[in-house]
């Protein structure tokens, strides 16, 4: 029997689901209301996908990235992808005005935010002015724009990508700061 991974932060958590090899790690409720699993190794490919694509763009551990979005498998990527890096994730309420969002993002110095949907992109493009944003990442799909080209990013791969990147070894997560 292997032996389980003691838990004393939420990373370490997140490294226990990802060991665990569960092919229904995590359930999500697709558009026509069925579910739909995402295994373990699934999930820990896209949370490494994710951190690495905060450091390519220069995130450090002790940055703030903003996170805006409802309830969904997606917002715990993110979190785990922050805090596997050592940056500091800054959960907004999707329901705020984008001047409210503006305010928070800009008082917590975020240069990164992560929103659900193309509405909440929207949202807080039209105040990014107001902030230091330097990205804004959109967890769902990316959309076409008027000249047919994809905007946006997905959580599925590395930002930009819109695909997840191949499959490779596993080594755990490491102390903040640290893929492994």
């Amino acid at each position: 029997m292997t032996p389980l991974i003691p838990i004393s932060t939420v990373n370490d958590l997140f490294r226990r689901v990802a060991a665990a090899a569960n092919p229904r790690a995590v359930l999500w409720q697709d558009e026509f209301g069925q579910w739909q699993p995402i295994s373990s190794d699934q999930i820990y490919q896209r949370v490494r996908a994710l951190a690495e694509a905060f450091l390519s763009w220069g995130v450090q551990k002790g940055d703030r990235i903003a996170l805006i979005a409802e309830n969904r498998w997606e917002w715990a990527v993110t979190d785990f992808a922050a805090l596997a890096i050592g940056a500091v994730d800054v959960p907004i309420y999707p329901t705020l005005t984008g001047e409210q969002e503006a305010a928070l993002v800009a008082d917590a110095g975020c240069q990164i935010a992560v929103v659900s949907t193309r509405l909440q992109f929207d949202k807080l493009n039209a105040v990014r002015g107001q902030t230091q944003l330097e990205r804004i990442i959109i967890m769902d799909s990316p959309g076409i724009d008027s000249q047919g080209r994809r905007r946006g990013h997905c959580l599925q791969g590395p930002a930009g990508r819109g695909r997840c990147p191949r499959r490779r070894a596993r080594p755990g997560l490491r102390r903040a700061g640290s893929l492994g």
